[in-house]
């Protein structure tokens, strides 16, 4: 029986509609044909579509997932149904990609023909990331679209048929030849570049495939650090194409949402992405620059509206007349002198700090009926502890407005990621000329080029923790559920967490890649996506562990191509590391091929489950600006030169004293 092809009767449907290029470039037509083959003028129209879905994507979902940031509509796991990417990837970007391979076949145009192998590989890539089998060998793309019919890939078929286009673009580039990409928003034609970029992917892909099979990883990056090189060893050979400045043409998609829908026509900054929690207690422990370049500070588009104030316990010298004693305590207090001790007050104090993360779910801060405890320093042993991060929308830090200006870069894989996959290499396999402690360490100073920091590098990295083959204890996080550890003392697996550690800094809003590299290593073991108890969870999921493993193939799949729709879904339960077989088995909780299972789930799973309170603490910003009143204000007169105690404090740090908790003498 034949299967109904839902992709490639949509391929004919759109050709008309679509276009090849979105405006980039007008094409030929022919009644004859789809559309004239000219990679001169459908590739770059390829490219934005790439570029505009995997934004759409991180914005949707990858940047919640890889905890950069919290999009508070966004901040749990996706129940998308719809085949609105499976039509961006399939009938938008891979019919134009295999019309131009088909085109150029013959060889007589090898770096058109080698350009396009590696957008196909990279593109497959995306697909394999978010569904685990894909329509590729069947599905009309290897081969010809002129197919009717097709089925699905395993994940472990399809990642090797990507790496051997990669394996033959490598080798097809020629810097000899007049043939290049006139109208190319990558690489402006430079051959040199797409070979590195060939060669650095087809590492990503071989590192990235280590869970299917050690010896095909091995073999792939083998080939690849074969020819260092031919991979990323500067900015301008990262693969960061660049957008436009034509409003609904080639601009940000970013720029589109964010920037013109939400804030210049609504003034709504609820959407807009801002510091992650767990992702700001790394940079905070780590005293990382990097934060000031990533988040815009808090209150800095309305620095006349109430700042967020942080609540924390400061001791100063006591003084019966400020503090306003009776006369009992002023009699007690003196004797204390008297006998030589010193006597202070433990004041619960608040004040501003410049950089205030955003819970990863606001709604869902004490999830499963936690209860919020009671603070130890209140005397009357009544008041709750509460919630350190609740804080209005102008006190949130949203990203650096680069990331989404009109002709916004957008990095998909960095020198940075070149580095640590070098470091990664050499950790695994021994592969390559250099040890991983230098491969580590290059690429911590390309992520700080190319954040404009390469002054602060080298102190950075003298850290513990930092410094290769260190660790160190970071903070937790204002419930305790984690901490920023880096544990790279623990020989070569603790060398492996500092290499994937530094990637996740590094590649700060490449939200699919963080997401995959997590799958993959679960290194970070973040806590997952807790919903606020009340929320539908996704089908298959347990309501203490909601962490999204993919996405669900399109509901139109089952109704147009059941038959390898099904299919699919026994490869998909049949590799996994970790089956489910909740809603016929497509669920968003089954782990890919290529994935790790989390070491230590179901014991997390227990602690969750037996939880009674929320551990609510500020202790990764506590005594901010001094360990005492008196730093405080040391500090504060310093910085304002103002000489008046009460002013000094409120102009530095919007600081006020709540309570006096208690007297006492210290003792000697």
């Amino acid at each position: 029986m034949k299967l109904k092809n839902k992709i490639l009767p949509l391929l004919l449907l759109a050709s008309t509609a679509l276009g090849c290029t979105d405006g980039f470039e007008t094409t030929n037509s022919d009644p004859n044909k789809l559309y004239e083959v000219n990679l001169q003028s459908i590739f770059p129209g390829t490219v934005y579509k790439t570029m505009n879905a995997i934004s759409e994507l991180n914005n949707n979902r990858m940047w919640s997932y890889s905890r950069y940031i919290t999009n508070v509509a966004f901040q749990t796991p996706w129940n998308e149904r719809g085949d609105g990417f499976y039509r961006k990837f399939y009938v938008e970007i891979l019919r134009d990609l295999e019309e131009l391979a088909k085109a150029y076949d013959d060889g007589s145009l090898p770096n058109s023909l080698a350009v396009v192998k590696t957008w196909k590989a990279f593109t497959y890539y995306q697909l394999l990331s978010l569904y685990g089998p894909v329509g590729l060998s069947h599905a009309g793309m290897d081969g010809g679209t002129d197919k009717r019919i097709f089925d699905y890939d395993s994940e472990a078929d399809a990642y090797y048929s990507i790496l051997g286009w990669l394996d033959q673009a490598v080798d097809e580039f020629d810097e000899s030849s007049t043939d290049k990409i006139l109208k190319d928003p990558v690489y402006n034609g430079d051959v040199q570049k797409w070979r590195k970029l060939a060669n650095t992917l087809r590492l990503e892909i071989a590192m990235n495939i280590q869970n299917i099979s050690e010896e095909k990883a091995r073999e792939y990056a083998a080939k690849s650090m074969g020819h260092e090189e031919w991979l990323f060893s500067s900015l301008d050979d990262a693969f960061a194409p660049k957008y436009g400045t034509v409003i609904d043409k080639d601009c940000s998609w970013y720029y589109t949402r964010l920037y013109k829908e939400e804030i210049q026509t609504k003034a709504n900054w609820g959407l807009i992405p801002s510091m992650n929690e767990y992702f700001a207690i790394y940079l905070f422990s780590y005293n990382d620059p990097r934060m000031e370049t990533y988040f815009d500070g808090s209150n800095v588009y309305w620095p006349e509206r109430q700042p967020y104030r942080m609540t924390d316990v400061l001791t100063r010298s006591h003084d019966c007349d400020v503090s306003g004693c009776s006369a009992s305590d002023q009699q007690e207090h003196l004797q204390w002198m008297i006998d030589g001790y010193e006597v202070r007050d433990s004041l619960r104090v608040r004040y501003s700090i410049p950089y205030v993360p955003t819970p990863d779910n606001p709604g869902a801060r004490t999830p499963f009926g936690w209860r919020r405890p009671i603070d130890p320093t209140d005397p009357n042993g009544t008041r709750e502890i509460p919630d350190p991060l609740s804080m209005n929308e102008d006190n949130r830090c949203y990203i650096n407005p680069r990331y989404y200006a009109m002709d916004a870069t957008m990095p998909l894989l960095r020198w940075a990621d070149a580095c640590f996959l070098c470091a990664e290499a050499k950790v695994k396999f021994d592969l390559g000329s250099k040890d991983a402690q230098t491969y580590y360490e290059e690429g911590i100073r390309a992520s700080f080029e190319e954040n404009g920091l390469s002054a602060s590098a080298a102190a950075y990295m003298a850290q513990e923790g930092i410094a290769w083959g260190t660790s160190h204890k970071g903070f937790y996080d204002t419930r305790k559920l984690m901490t920023a550890d880096i544990n790279g003392a623990d020989g070569k697996d603790g060398q492996l967490e500092q290499i994937y550690k530094q990637r996740w800094f590094a590649d700060f809003l490449d939200g699919m890649s963080a997401w995959r590299m997590e799958r993959r290593t679960r290194a970070l073991n973040l806590p997952p996506l807790f919903l606020n108890g009340s929320q539908a969870y996704e089908e298959g999921g347990n309501m203490y562990y909601g962490w999204p493993e993919r996405l669900y193939f399109p509901d139109a799949e089952r109704q147009t191509n059941a038959e390898a729709y099904y299919r699919a879904i026994d490869l998909l339960q049949k590799n996994s590391p970790k089956p489910n077989a909740a809603r016929w088995g497509d669920n968003i909780f089954t782990m890919l091929q290529f994935a790790k299972p989390v070491p230590n789930q179901e014991e997390m799973i227990a602690g969750w489950e037996n939880s009674d309170y929320v551990q609510f603490n500020m202790d990764f910003q506590a005594k901010k600006y001094g360990q005492t009143y008196e730093e405080f204000l040391k500090n504060a007169r310093e910085l304002t030169g103002i000489k008046e105690a009460e002013e000094a404090l409120d102009k530095a740090y919007n600081f006020l004293i709540e309570a006096t908790l208690l007297v006492y003498k210290v003792e000697k």
